[in-house]
C-alpha cells in the first residue's frame, strides 16, 4: 500500500509547479494519482499544456525513486477550486 508520505508531501510541494495547473493527490489502496481535470487544461495554450506535461512526468518520477507507486490521471470536469 502505498501512503502519501511526509517524503512524498515534500517531493510534491517543493516541485515547481506550473501556474494555473491544479494538481489533486488521490490516495488509493494501492497507488497514488495525480489528478488533473480536462477543463483546466483546456484553458492552456499548447506551450502550456507541454509545459504541465513534462511537470507531472517529472513529479511522478521523483516520488517513484523515494518508493511511490504514483500514477497520472486525467478526469473530466473542473477542479473543486475552479468550481
Amino acid at each position: 500500500m502505498t501512503k502519501y508520505s511526509l517524503t512524498l508531501q515534500e517531493i510534491f510541494n517543493t516541485t515547481p509547479q506550473p501556474a494555473g495547473l491544479v494538481v489533486d493527490v488521490i490516495e488509493y489502496p494501492h497507488y497514488l494519482a495525480l489528478v488533473v481535470y480536462e477543463d483546466n487544461l483546456e484553458e492552456m495554450s499548447v506551450d502550456k499544456k507541454q509545459q504541465c506535461s513534462q511537470y507531472l512526468t517529472r513529479l511522478r518520477n521523483l516520488m517513484r525513486l523515494a518508493g511511490g507507486r504514483v500514477e497520472v490521471e486525467a478526469r473530466k470536469g473542473k477542479p473543486h477550486a475552479m468550481h
